[in-house]
């Protein structure tokens, strides 16, 4: 990490099983965490029929599966459908051991995680990347980021994607759907410029500044098409990252 980026929201390390599924992808803070016992909470299912959702808050519920339907189209042209049932939870603390994570997607429990609005609000003015951003945006594209790692998990049929490749696809959806104007803040807080080589799209960048990698990727997949050719290409393999890092 540079002396002069320390960004608190930070793509955690995956954890592989079997050298295949990544157990846990995330979005995490740079603090620590005990996590507290949670209330059983009702559960919704949303109307895409592939999510239910948890959330002490039902109109938290209802926002979470509006956003997940809405997603759900833009992934859809993209080639990605759910192919089990997968669950979300909103939550006031997160299931990791380390840090203080806004979203988490855990490959071998099919479940994603992100904390609820009201834990957002005081994260919003720490992050390099997502500075200044409102909560009720914040919740949803970190929701739009994690399930993104959700449809990669169960499209990459048991083959080894590194972390890169995850965390690539992740952040070049969740830009692309954010409203214009805060995708061209992040943009310009990046200070990345077209054209975009895809050897510089790689695991030590991702390690070290999130925020440039994220633009980096978002930029060079808007440059590539955007569509579900390119992301059949990454999720067969056929896009090899420098993956020096992971």
């Amino acid at each position: 990490m540079t002396p002069d980026i320390k960004p608190p929201i930070l793509p955690a390390r995956s954890v592989v099983m079997d050298g295949f599924r990544a157990l846990t992808l995330t979005l995490c803070l740079l603090s620590v965490l005990t996590r507290p016992a949670l209330a059983e909470t009702p559960v919704v299912s949303c109307h895409s029929g592939a999510f239910s959702v948890s959330a002490e808050d039902p109109q938290e519920a209802d926002l979470a599966c509006a956003i997940i339907d809405k997603t759900h189209a833009r992934l859809a042209q993209l080639g990605f459908e759910m192919l089990e049932p997968a669950r979300v939870e909103i939550t006031s603390a997160l299931d990791v051991a380390q840090g203080v994570c806004v979203g988490l997607y855990n490959a071998m429990e099919k479940k994603l995680q992100i904390l609820s609005r009201s834990c957002l609000q005081d994260q919003t003015a720490h992050s390099i990347g997502f500075a200044e951003m409102e909560p009720d945006l914040l919740f949803e594209t970190v929701l739009v980021h994690e399930l993104v790692h959700a449809h990669i998990d169960q499209h990459s049929s048991g083959r080894f994607l590194p972390r890169v490749a995850h965390e690539y696809l992740a952040y070049s959806i969740q830009l692309d759907l954010l409203p214009e104007a805060d995708r061209i803040r992040i943009l310009e807080k990046a200070q990345i410029a077209a054209p975009i080589v895809f050897d510089e799209i790689s695991a030590s960048l991702l390690q070290f500044s999130p925020i440039h990698f994220a633009a980096m990727a978002w930029m060079h997949f808007d440059q590539e098409g955007a569509d579900s050719d390119l992301v059949d290409r990454i999720i067969r393999g056929d896009l090899l990252f420098n993956t020096l890092w992971d």
